[in-house]
């Protein structure tokens, strides 16, 4: 592994490397710790997804990230013999990778206070990982040639990995409050992807490749990377397919929560006072208050309360005004809202859906009387709309 066999016929063969290779794998490995990065983000939010799925697809992407850059940088070697890679063995690299980028965003991500020991065992994790799939990835190659290390840069490629790992998870960690801020991140990234691309070439500068037959041919050979490029690409892909729906679907989940009632899925107050900040020049308003929840709430349970709640707006749903907007803006208050109805109609369309509302109703094999009382307000003119946002809340013109 790191010294020559002892032999006359030993002859040591020169590569060289394709610097716009040498440039995309460096790039391809930023790119990688800032997708990273940008899920980690997620892990500090909340999220519909538990904290382990963005922990895991910022693994994901990490350590495929750094498997992508070591065998991207692989092939802007050229070597006067031909190369292949055993494709088991390359695949099996990629999770010593993954599963050290696992551990190291996990310790960096712990909530309570971290000492520089954890910062050290996080930057010897992450370390060892990216090593232990840089030289798996190695064992990978097929040639008409062998390799060995020197020694020292082996361990020096090592220690690098370690020591710039460590430096990309403490300025990551101890500034985490400013990772959203782009400049931050990107910084991070090339930081990370820089730790990524030393590693590599510092391991490759420690190889030693060598034939026991005389090697006369001038041609420099490169290895075919085609399959593995477009399971890197798809894979690339897939994770940030996934990201990007996981992201959307957070974005969803949080604005359903936000703007509308969990129970009635109908919009909320948050949303109803959304709307009347808008520039309404004209409209009826009616409030809707149920009386006496509370009775059967302690009587029944809360889920029977629930029911008649379910009940009450299911039957408004049914008898509001076609284009009136409807919301519940509090545990047991509903309101409508209408901006091309007469009020003359709004309120004899009121007067129908309230004497509905008092109908007896049978739940859960109880028959009970809603007691309902509904308010109206309205304004015709802009003059007016400040006076009708005021009497919102008031109840007038109350309908039994």
């Amino acid at each position: 592994m790191f010294y020559l066999p002892n032999s006359d016929n030993v002859y040591l063969l020169e590569g060289e490397y394709s610097s716009l290779i040498v440039l995309l794998s460096i790039v391809i490995a930023c790119l990688a710790a800032y997708t990273a990065l940008s899920m980690n983000e997620r892990i500090q939010q909340t999220s519909f997804f538990n904290r382990n799925v963005w922990l895991t697809l910022a693994s994901i992407a990490m350590g495929l990230g750094i498997w992508s850059m070591h065998f991207i940088g692989m092939s802007a070697l050229r070597l006067p013999v031909s190369m292949e890679y055993d494709l088991v063995t390359t695949i099996i690299s990629i999770f010593p990778a993954g599963f050290a980028s696992y551990l190291a965003f996990y310790i960096a991500n712990k909530k309570k206070i971290k000492s520089q020991w954890s910062y050290i065992i996080s930057g010897i994790i992450m370390g060892l990982g990216i090593s232990s799939m840089h030289y798996v990835g190695m064992s990978a190659m097929k040639m008409e040639a062998q390799y060995i290390y020197r020694p020292w840069v082996f361990t020096a490629s090592i220690v690098v990995a370690i020591v710039v790992s460590y430096v990309a998870l403490y300025i990551f960690s101890t500034m985490q409050r400013l990772i959203r801020n782009q400049i931050v991140k990107i910084l991070t990234s090339i930081i990370m992807g820089l730790a990524v691309a030393s590693m590599h070439y510092t391991g490759m500068a420690a190889v030693i490749f060598y034939t026991d037959v005389p090697i006369h041919s001038s041609h420099m050979h490169q290895m075919d990377f085609t399959l593995l490029i477009v399971c890197i690409t798809a894979g690339i892909v897939i994770t940030l397919a996934f990201s990007g729906l996981s992201s959307l679907l957070d974005r969803y989940v949080e604005y359903r929560l936000n703007y509308f009632d969990a129970l009635t899925i109908l919009p909320n107050r948050r949303q109803f006072e959304k709307k009347l900040n808008t520039s309404i020049s004209k409209g009826s308003l009616a409030i809707i208050h149920l009386h006496g929840l509370e009775k059967w709430n302690s009587g029944y349970g809360y889920s029977f309360g629930d029911r008649i709640i379910r009940d009450v707006s299911e039957t408004i749903i049914g008898l509001k005004p076609e284009m009136a907007e409807l919301y519940r803006i509090e545990g047991n208050r509903f309101a409508i809202l209408t901006l091309t109805q007469s009020y003359k109609d709004f309120k004899a369309s009121m007067e129908k859906l309230t004497s509905a509302l008092m109908n007896p109703v049978v739940i859960e094999n109880q028959q009970l009387v809603v007691e309902v009382v509904c308010s109206l307000s309205t304004c015709s003119d802009e003059k007016k709309q400040n006076n009708y946002l005021q009497m919102q809340w008031q109840y007038c013109n109350t309908l039994q």
